[in-house]
């Protein structure tokens, strides 16, 4: 009620002067300064992230992987088939070293009971 009540004694009296474009220039440098503090505010989220100890992993984790799709994508059928049983057998022959290495884990402990 005051400020309408004031909005109208300001019409009576100053009607066309500095008093209306004032009020808009106030809203206009506050609407900046909350847009420019609301910008700092996201830089230093960026930057912390940037800045994080995990960060490297995972810009590793989004963009090697990314490269290396498109590396396959790349390749023909037949040698997608190829790069699969490679693979295959990699974890073959990893598989049977971990077996062999819980059984001689197993008979040093058998051995040192």
């Amino acid at each position: 009620m005051k400020q309408t009540m004031q909005r109208g004694i300001r019409r009576i009296f100053y009607k066309h002067s500095q008093f209306d474009i004032v009020p808009k220039a106030f809203n206009q440098m506050k609407a900046f300064v909350r847009a420019r503090k609301l910008a700092r505010e996201n830089a230093k989220k960026v930057l912390n992230w940037m800045r994080h100890p995990l960060a490297i992993y995972f810009r590793r984790w989004k963009y090697d992987m990314a490269d290396q799709q498109k590396a396959l994508a790349g390749l023909s059928k037949q040698d997608l088939i190829d790069k699969i049983i490679q693979d295959e057998q990699l974890l073959g022959s990893k598989r049977s070293k971990l077996e062999q290495m819980n059984y001689l884990a197993e008979n040093l402990a058998i051995q040192r009971e």
